[in-house]
């Protein structure tokens, strides 16, 4: 039976020529992707700038709406007192003139009202000190009391409104007694009446181990989590004395 051989010379000739041949067809394939990289960069460099400069055209908006926007006065327009010593500010002021320097010392007490809840730590329960500041908002005097409820007090009359109880442990923690510093108001620009979430108490019960706030509403709070941090002031600088809090969207607390 006959062979076929190959001469030597023939082969090597072949097989150099398959190996020179064979990367042409790779290199073909790499030669597309290689020219679509730079259009791909491009695009993508083109995106970000587009992003960029909207970015700042929606910066530059808010700042000129809001120098735009009227000042917000130092006192109030209204007569309201619907935060820790009068507004946020803390300025203690009120622009009411019925009551003056001429007229002060002719003032008669027109109602007063007893909470009970008070104890002079003889017993289970430490003492309780006063210090809360009432707030007036919505024709009503709001008051926070040292076991941690709120009452909602007709300003003329004294006469109760409604009370609510936090329910919250009454233990004193920083200082040896209880004391509650009072509410703070809250209401919609525009409230709607029948609607939930149109206005809103804050006070700071005291929760062992875990808070030293709450929000009982939380479900009028869909936001993203809010860190709050007790801070002290020395002298004129703050410091934050490491006891942070958070309020999660849905937990309140």
């Amino acid at each position: 039976m006959p062979i076929l051989t190959t001469p030597k010379q023939r082969l090597g000739t072949a097989t150099a020529l398959a190996i020179c041949l064979t990367p042409l067809p790779l290199l073909a394939q790499e030669q597309p992707a290689e020219q679509e990289n730079p259009a791909a960069e491009q695009e993508q460099q083109e995106q970000q700038e587009q992003q960029e400069q909207q970015e700042q055209q929606e910066q530059q908006e808010q700042q000129e709406e809001v120098s735009a926007a009227p000042p917000i006065p130092l006192v109030p327009e209204e007569p309201t007192w619907d935060s820790f010593h009068g507004q946020l500010n803390a300025q203690k002021y009120s622009q009411l003139d019925q009551i003056n320097a001429d007229n002060v010392g002719e003032l008669e007490k027109v109602w007063e009202i007893h909470t009970g809840d008070v104890s002079d730590g003889s017993g289970e329960l430490p003492a309780t000190v006063w210090s809360a500041t009432p707030v007036f908002a919505n024709d009503t005097l709001y008051i926070g009391t040292p076991f941690y409820r709120v009452l909602a007090l007709n300003p003329a009359t004294g006469e109760e409104k409604w009370s609510f109880d936090t329910q919250s442990a009454l233990e004193a923690l920083t200082q040896p007694v209880l004391k509650n510093r009072g509410v703070a108001y809250w209401q919609a620009d525009e409230p709607v009446e029948g609607e939930s979430c149109q206005k809103l108490f804050i006070w700071a019960p005291w929760t062992p181990n875990f808070s030293h706030w709450m929000l009982i509403a939380a479900n009028c709070v869909k936001i993203l989590p809010i860190m709050a941090c007790s801070t002290s002031t020395s002298g004129t600088t703050p410091t934050t004395s490491g006891r942070c809090r958070y309020c999660s969207p849905y937990g309140g607390r």
